[in-house]
């Protein structure tokens, strides 16, 4: 009887090559695809913190004070608005309930444990520094995101 060499398939290496490469390279996928996954949730959260900050910067610069000062809302929230003029304390209670509800969408809109906070940077005219930081997926480290409104 004549017999081929070589015609009756995969050795036992040959099949183990074949099968360590298929894993390491499945392994690979699978690696890329969870950095493409967290670096997309990153850059969901970076979006949603900078439509967040711009939001508030645009109801910032249309609540103005008559009086020039920066809005009580933002430099000392939760005292009794100072206002001498009518129309600043409806100005004031206005930031209160813009300043609540934006909290409320910052809390809604990024993960658990996100900070929002506005500062006064100068009184007059008034600035202000909105700060959104929220923890980073998988990591002990945070973003942080700065808008400076000027008037």
């Amino acid at each position: 009887m004549n017999r081929r060499r070589g015609a009756g398939g995969f050795s036992l290496a040959e099949a183990l090559v074949a099968l360590t490469l298929l894993s390491s390279s499945l392994a690979t996928t699978a690696l890329t695809l969870v950095q493409a996954l967290r670096h997309e949730h990153e850059a969901a959260c970076r979006s949603a913190a900078v439509r967040l900050a711009s939001s508030l910067a645009e109801q910032l610069r249309l609540l103005q004070r008559r009086d020039g000062r920066p809005l009580q809302a933002v430099a000392a929230p939760g005292e009794t608005a100072a206002c001498n003029v009518a129309a600043d304390c409806t100005v004031e209670s206005d930031a209160t309930r813009a300043l609540a509800a934006w909290r409320d969408e910052v809390a809604a809109g990024l993960p658990e444990g996100s900070r929002a906070q506005v500062d006064v940077l100068t009184d007059a005219p008034p600035a202000y520094l909105i700060r959104i930081d929220w923890p980073d997926r998988g990591s002990p480290a945070r973003s942080a995101l700065r808008l400076a409104v000027e008037p």
